[in-house]
């Protein structure tokens, strides 16, 4: 009797080759962007911590260590800009480049540190950031102070007339406009009231002519007595009577 071979196992539908290339080249680009940014934060972080070292610094001031002992802290195998040399002391700028940090308005992880003029240079001091540094200008040694200046009747440097602090003209302290050159400004009255109306005018003013009233509780006029003109001249023709 033949035997009937054995039944094979349901297979799930097959994934196309395509798909399973843009599924590795998707994995590899995640991948390399983690590394990328964990390379930036674990190198600023093993750098400072290393800095931060009892032995070798305190108050982010170096004790004692060259540039090249100080260089050789550095983790990560950070990139490094060109040196800024500076009257005294050059700072050297480590960074890590990070490519999420820049997208979110943030700066890459960066570390500075300074060293001196001298051969071969020690480390001076570190820091992770220059903003809010005030820049100095540097000092003339050969300038005049401004206090000689002042005593021996020399010209006065730019901005010490008329008052310290104030504007060019004799303006008052602060830098405000001169004393009576303001404007008012507007009042509540000049915005939103409007104009008062006129006053009355007299009749002079208008020039029309005064007019009479009648008065309105006045007495009626009476009528004058009449007299008979006869006996007026019986009056008069009669002779006085003596007293």
């Amino acid at each position: 009797m033949a035997q009937t071979p054995p039944a094979k196992a349901p297979t799930g539908p097959k994934v196309s080759g395509t798909r399973t290339v843009v599924s590795l080249i998707f994995l590899i680009v995640v991948l390399v962007v983690c590394g990328i940014e964990l390379r930036a934060g674990l190198g600023q972080f093993l750098t400072l911590r290393a800095f931060n070292d009892v032995n070798v610094s305190e108050n982010s001031l170096f004790k004692n260590k060259s540039f090249d002992e100080a260089h050789g802290m550095v983790a990560a195998f950070p990139s490094k800009s060109e040196v800024q040399t500076g009257v005294h002391e050059d700072v050297h700028h480590f960074y890590w480049y990070s490519l999420l940090r820049p997208l979110m308005g943030e700066k890459n992880p960066e570390v500075f540190v300074s060293a001196d003029h001298g051969t071969p240079p020690n480390a001076v001091s570190f820091y992770t950031s220059t903003e809010g540094e005030v820049e100095t200008m540097p000092v003339d040694p050969n300038a005049v102070p401004a206090d000689s200046q002042m005593s021996s009747g020399g010209p006065m440097p730019k901005g010490m007339g008329m008052g310290m602090g104030g504007r060019p003209g004799g303006g008052p302290p602060g830098g405000g406009p001169p004393a009576g050159g303001g404007i008012r400004p507007p009042m509540e009255n000049d915005t939103t009231d409007p104009a008062a109306p006129d006053a009355p005018k007299t009749e002079g003013e208008t020039g029309a002519a005064p007019t009479d009233a009648a008065p309105t509780d006045a007495a009626p006029n009476e009528p004058e007595p009449t007299t008979d003109p006869a006996k007026e001249d019986d009056k008069s023709e009669s002779p006085a009577t003596p007293n």
